[in-house]
């Protein structure tokens, strides 16, 4: 599928599969995934009941903040790149993968 946006086509990538996974995450950052997991693009979610806003980025830093019940899409090669943290309270965090295998 192609898509123009600002005058540029873009062709969107074929997924084969995709991973998921719910985790619970506290105040100290941790990778949303341990093992290595090669990926296209990941979409993580702060689960609606969570207690505490996530904040995601990576392992240096995580600034950016998702309340209860919002998204980001991150493209990225591989998910155990991706590090969360969460306020007081604690967080869930739910994350799909989009996959070439």
């Amino acid at each position: 599928m192609s898509v123009v946006r600002g005058g540029i086509q873009r062709t969107a990538p074929a997924y084969e599969s995709m991973v998921t996974q719910t985790i619970g995450i506290g105040v100290g950052a941790q990778a949303i995934f341990q093992d290595q997991l090669a990926c296209l693009e990941v979409l993580v979610q702060n689960d609606p009941d969570s207690a505490a806003t996530a904040y995601i980025g990576n392992e240096f830093g995580q600034y950016v903040a998702l309340p209860a019940g919002d998204s980001i899409t991150v493209p990225i090669n591989n998910v155990n790149r991706i590090y969360a943290r969460a306020g007081a309270g604690g967080a869930t965090i739910n994350w799909i993968a989009m996959t070439l295998a």
